[in-house]
């Protein structure tokens, strides 16, 4: 008869914690070879100020967060799949510029 064997709670977070430093130091260690960058978009919080909470002189400033959505560019290593993702841009000149 088959008897299965539960491994604690405790037992399972040191074996995933070790598995996971592993894991880092094998994706930290890898000589990335990232994909041509492809338009991507992610949320992000914006935070909204709506007034302040409390009285006095020193009152607590309230925000509210609101979810916008940002374009960008992602890339991918095809070995360990580490994806970094960038919204900034920089300017490149295709051809000779003239100024007219």
């Amino acid at each position: 008869m088959l008897k299965l064997v539960t491994e604690k709670l405790a037992d399972k977070i040191e074996r995933l914690t070790i598995e996971l430093e592993i894991a880092k130091h094998k994706m930290a260690s890898c000589k990335h070879e990232f994909s041509k960058p492809v338009p991507a978009a992610r949320e992000i919080d914006d935070p909204i100020f709506v007034g302040y909470k409390g009285y006095g002189s020193d009152p607590i400033p309230v925000y509210k967060n609101h979810t916008k959505l940002e374009s960008g560019w992602e890339r991918t290593c095809g070995t360990c799949g580490y994806k970094e993702y960038t919204n900034r841009t920089k300017a490149t000149q295709v051809g000779p510029d003239f100024g007219g």
